[in-house]
């Protein structure tokens, strides 16, 4: 089963060589600091011993991996020089994390800085709060462009690339979604409901196991539906009408937009309360806080 999943993967790449490398380096990045054998690696990535051998001798000539006294593997001194010449050439990021930590330490809840490119959403900063922003996903992780993940992006799109972000959805919802995507331009901040009948246990149940297979490259596939399923319990956005007049709320997320130093929309910072109650008071107060969050990533944050 293993090497049908790699075969399939292979098949669909432009360059299986290099998605073998690239799945060797994740993998010792996520895994245990005592490593793997090459057997481990073998089978955890669903490649033959020699293929695995060749590509860790490869990587161990480079430095980017280092072979331990008991032939384990771990990752070499000379992927500090990649990870140094990643934060000088993204120095916002490490400003935009003290923005977030301090937004997370101030509500108690999770805050993430996400950001928009091409097909993708890809969370670049995290700090997890009480745990539950975004459920399981950790700096790095990707999500596919389309409704409903994005929506303090695509609310600053044309009308065209909002439509494509719409493509999937059901009329009836896509109607609802439209009217979302206007509330947070006028708003400045997006409130997602917490969907009737939600388990906030199963949603951190479904947090773990996301989490768990992060660990193995070749689960992408099946983290990729857990993430989905996550992202089911957050489809409808409140108009500001039906927040005015509720006493409580039941909540997922907030989102809002950051702009880049073009003035584009690029990225969404997102707060999660995955609350059935949230009190209006205290829900006015986060959405207060995360809209000066956006507001002081877009001014004192010089995004590219």
């Amino acid at each position: 089963m293993q090497v049908g999943r790699a075969s399939a993967a292979s098949a669909a790449s432009a360059s299986p060589p290099t998605d073998r490398v690239v799945a060797v380096v994740e993998l010792l990045a996520a895994g245990p600091a005592d490593a793997y054998a090459a057997s481990e690696v073998a089978r955890m990535l669903g490649l033959n011993r020699s293929t695995a051998t060749a590509v860790l001798s490869a990587l161990e000539a480079a430095a980017w991996v280092r072979r331990l006294p008991d032939r384990r593997y771990s990752l070499g001194p000379q992927l500090l020089t990649v990870a140094e010449g990643v934060r000088a050439r993204l120095p916002e990021f490490g400003r935009a994390e003290a923005v977030i930590r301090s937004l997370a330490g101030e509500t108690g809840y999770g805050c993430a800085l996400s950001r928009a490119e091409g097909e993708y959403l890809t969370v670049v900063a995290l700090h997890r709060g009480r745990g539950r922003v975004p459920a399981g996903v950790t700096p790095g992780t990707r999500f596919r462009l389309r409704a409903p993940a994005g929506a303090a992006v695509v609310a600053w799109r044309s009308d065209a690339d909002r439509e494509t972000w719409l493509r999937d959805t059901p009329q009836r919802r896509a109607d609802q979604l439209r009217r979302f995507l206007t509330t947070i331009r006028s708003e400045g901040v997006g409130v997602w409901r917490l969907e009737p009948g939600a388990d906030t246990d199963l949603l951190e149940l479904l947090g773990q196991v996301a989490a768990a297979l992060a660990a193995d490259p070749t689960q992408r596939e099946l983290r990729t539906k857990v993430l989905a399923i996550l992202g089911s319990f957050s489809t409808y956005g409140y108009r500001a009408d039906e927040l005015a007049s509720a006493r409580t709320v039941p909540v997922s997320y907030l989102v809002t937009p950051v702009f880049d130093a073009a003035g584009e929309v690029r990225y969404e910072l997102q707060m999660g309360i995955l609350r059935p109650d949230v009190p209006k008071p205290e829900l006015e107060g986060c959405i207060r806080r995360l809209r000066a969050a956006g507001e002081a990533l877009s001014s004192r944050v010089s995004f590219r």
